[in-house]
């Protein structure tokens, strides 16, 4: 068996990623086996996670968290592809970006 001499070299930020994409994604297993109030309905309670990135790192590093979340999640669930992981994937984006107007909007008028 021959040794790989392919070196990959992560950051602190690509830890970072993995360990907010692991917590959002557990979120979002747990969420997924709580009774919805509506058919097709989810709080999101894995945005959470993803609004962190956002305040904390950048609009870069929450697109990767959701996007990891996403996938995921419907691999594990045995979503992958599926009408569910469509609207799971474009809500998570659309989320993504309502967060993000909303942050650069003026204080003035909405709070952080």
């Amino acid at each position: 068996m021959t040794r790989s001499i392919i070196k990959i070299k992560t950051t602190l930020l690509d830890h970072q990623i993995a360990q907010l994409s692991a917590i959002a994604i557990g979120l979002s297993l747990i969420e997924s086996v709580l009774p919805s109030p509506m058919p097709g309905v989810k709080p999101g309670i894995a945005n959470i996670i993803t609004l962190y990135a956002l305040y904390r790192f950048s609009f870069k590093t929450a697109m990767w968290v959701s996007v990891l979340r996403v996938f995921a999640t419907s691999l594990i669930l045995g979503q992958f592809l599926s009408p569910t992981f469509m609207l799971s994937f474009t809500g998570s984006i659309l989320s993504l970006l309502t967060l993000y107007i909303g942050i650069k909007l003026p204080t003035k008028i909405f709070s952080p």
